[in-house]
């Protein structure tokens, strides 16, 4: 509470014969007037300043008395020179006019100033050089129709700064408490109360009163992290003024905190990516020196501030932590997911897929990549346009011709943190073989079925065959003198392969009488086997058919030709004719045996094409070939060397002669013809 101190110098006279008055008027008063004093006790009558007054040393105070009761004598006691009842200055009053009756002058006449009254109004005077002298005593005035009415005067002893302890730079851990003190010395006493940076501190305080000057604050301060590097101080406030004290720096020290660098989370990265660097760093810490760091991870511990990983690969995936330690203690743990992306990788794709033809391919790979795989595609090496999109290759009832190298194509897409997206492409190469049972290859070097053969000449036997995989080759023979019994012979040949085609060659430089017989050539893989049986006879003369001359049309030709019998029966008669002597096919003709001219037509020629022609002759021991006629479609010839075009026959030779053939056949109907009328005509 501010009180005001009002100083007012006067000169106040005094004398023992203004003593003695002031005593009787006093007794007379309170002999009178017990009741008006009892009233007064329950009034509100007060002297002003008070009921306390802190004044200054050397200071003049006006006093002023408020009463609200009647009074026709008002008196003023100053208990701080005397003990006596002995009033200093008295105040008389009527209904008209207000005075200073007395005004005690013994000890000045400036110490004491009866200040002007007025009718109704409260009364004061001035005291002059109030000092240290009157530190708790009091002032009092008293109307005659009332109590005493007392201030206590204080001598104010001036607020100096208040001492905080302790003092200058506090260090204290974070969350432990610290006990601070704040004296400060002051009439009044003062109130204290702390601060940090301007901001009020509401933590437990004890105040004590150690005298009447001294108050002791202690704070029992909660340590925090934030009021690290600020100021803590204390101010005192006596109502008068308010001063703050020296303060203290605090130093709080606390734990360190940390985070991972980079700052992705997940942090996304690639397998093979190189020398990927994870970095503990320290965001904050007091002191800040002499940290050690702690990393736990799935591929082991470490103390460093910073792990490189070399060369990234799948087991780096997995949660990253760190933490790092001062003289205070362990950070909280930072921790960090990385996630390691890779290409597909390929499984579950042999190097080679044997299939039966006809059966169905079927390859179902496996595929493991993060993030999962977006496409999958499969090729084959030697057909550009073959594509297959689908997760599972699947070719239905395959054939001998999807043999190839096919390749499994996989991608997806990897997006590592801070970089641009990646395609990552796997590939695997594999074989398909469609294996089949062999079977002849006739476009190819192939013996006749029947083959004879002169004592003392060579036999050369020989078998063409495709076959996949490359079959096992076995010869075996049965001679003429053992057929019926189960004598068989193995016999070494001369096989060669080529892809899916395997030559076979069994021979003899010298014919024996014993090498003639029944040979078995047999093949044999896992898809089947293939057996063909050769017989070869002593070679007897044998009269080859004749071929006379062939008319080609179009996409027909008329073949002429005779059987030249010696009477068996056994034979029989083949057309062979083909494309250039190519892919030959063969028809079996009809015979009479009767050495006379035969035709045959055959159809399906290609026109402006050369063809070949032959008539084969077979029986069980031997075959014989006629000479061979080529001839274009639409032109006519009888012979191979008019049918040659190599050599250029003019085409009207070629055509005469077909008249002429026409001419024979004609008038060979007609002598028919003639002959049979004549008998007819006999017989009537």
């Amino acid at each position: 509470m501010l009180f005001n101190v009002i100083t007012v110098w006067d000169s106040i006279s005094s004398s023992k014969t203004t003593k003695n008055f002031h005593n009787r008027v006093i007794s007379k008063r309170l002999e009178s007037s017990l009741c008006t004093y009892i009233s007064a006790i329950l009034s509100q009558d007060s002297l002003s300043p008070g009921p306390i007054a802190y004044l200054i040393s050397g200071s003049n105070v006006t006093f002023t008395c408020i009463t609200s009761n009647d009074w026709n004598l008002t008196y003023f006691y100053d208990y701080g020179l005397m003990e006596e009842n002995f009033a200093r200055v008295i105040y008389q009053r009527n209904s008209t006019i207000c005075r200073p009756l007395f005004i005690d002058t013994h000890i000045g006449e400036d110490k004491y100033t009866a200040l002007p009254c007025s009718v109704g109004q409260p009364v004061s005077i001035t005291i002059r050089y109030i000092n240290s002298s009157y530190h708790n005593k009091t002032i009092a005035c008293r109307p005659d129709q009332g109590k005493l009415i007392t201030t206590t005067v204080k001598i104010r002893e001036m607020l100096t700064s208040p001492e905080i302890d302790p003092r200058g730079v506090s260090t204290i851990e974070d969350g432990t408490v610290a006990s601070f003190k704040c004296t400060a010395k002051s009439i009044p006493k003062s109130s204290i109360e702390w601060y940090i940076s301007g901001s009020k501190l509401n933590d437990t305080v004890t105040t004590v009163n150690a005298t009447e000057n001294t108050v002791v604050s202690t704070i029992m301060y909660l340590a925090k992290k934030e009021h690290n590097n600020k100021i803590l101080f204390c101010s005192a406030n006596d109502s008068f003024t308010a001063i703050n004290s020296s303060s203290t720096t605090l130093n709080i020290e606390y734990v360190p905190t940390v985070h991972i660098d980079p700052g992705f989370n997940p942090y996304i990265v690639y397998a093979g990516q190189q020398n990927v660097t994870l970095a503990c760093v320290v965001d904050d810490a007091n002191p800040a020196d002499s940290i050690h760091f702690q990393w736990t991870n799935l591929v082991g511990i470490s103390s460093d501030q910073t792990i490189i990983l070399a060369n990234i690969s799948n087991i780096h995936s997995g949660e990253y932590r760190c933490k790092a330690e001062n003289k205070v203690g362990n950070s909280s743990v930072s921790s960090k997911l990385l996630k390691v992306q890779y290409g597909p990788q390929l499984s579950n794709i042999v190097n080679q897929y044997d299939i039966i033809e006809g059966d169905n391919l079927i390859v179902s790979p496996m595929v493991d990549s993060t993030p999962v795989h977006g496409l999958i595609w499969w090729t084959k090496q030697n057909d550009t346009n073959f594509r297959h999109d689908s997760f599972v290759l699947k070719i239905n009832q395959i054939n001998r011709t999807s043999s190839d190298n096919y390749t499994c194509y996989v991608m997806n897409t990897i997006t590592p943190s801070g970089m641009a997206k990646m395609n990552k492409t796997t590939q695997k190469t594999f074989y398909v073989s469609v294996q089949f049972k062999p079977f002849a290859d006739f476009n190819s070097q192939y013996s006749s079925l029947h083959i004879t053969a002169k004592e003392g000449g060579t036999l050369l036997l020989t078998v063409t065959i495709t076959a996949n995989p490359t079959p096992n080759i076995e010869w075996r023979f049965q001679a003429e003198s053992e057929f019926g019994s189960c004598n068989f012979s193995t016999l070494l040949s001369n096989t060669t392969t080529n892809g899916f085609r395997t030559s076979s060659i069994t021979a003899f430089d010298s014919v024996h009488i014993s090498n003639f017989g029944d040979y078995t050539f047999t093949a044999k893989n896992l898809a089947g086997n293939f057996v063909r049986r050769f017989f070869v006879t002593e070679e007897v003369n044998v009269i080859p058919p004749s071929l006379e001359y062939v008319v080609c049309k179009s996409t027909t030709a008329i073949v002429m030709w005779k059987q030249i019998s010696n009477g068996d029966r056994s034979w029989e008669f083949y057309v062979q004719y083909g494309e250039n002597g190519r892919n030959m096919k063969s028809k079996k003709l009809q015979h009479d045996n009767t050495n006379q001219l035969m035709t045959y037509k055959v159809n399906g020629l290609n026109p402006n094409r050369k063809y070949t022609f032959s008539i084969r002759a077979v029986n069980l021991l031997t075959e014989s070939k006629s000479r061979t006629v080529e001839c274009l479609t639409d032109v006519a010839c009888s012979n191979k060397e008019t049918c040659d075009p190599v050599k250029e026959q003019p085409v009207m030779f070629q055509v005469g002669l077909s008249m002429l053939v026409v001419g024979l056949l004609f008038l060979t109907f007609v002598t028919v013809f003639v002959v049979c009328n004549s008998k007819y005509i006999v017989l009537r």
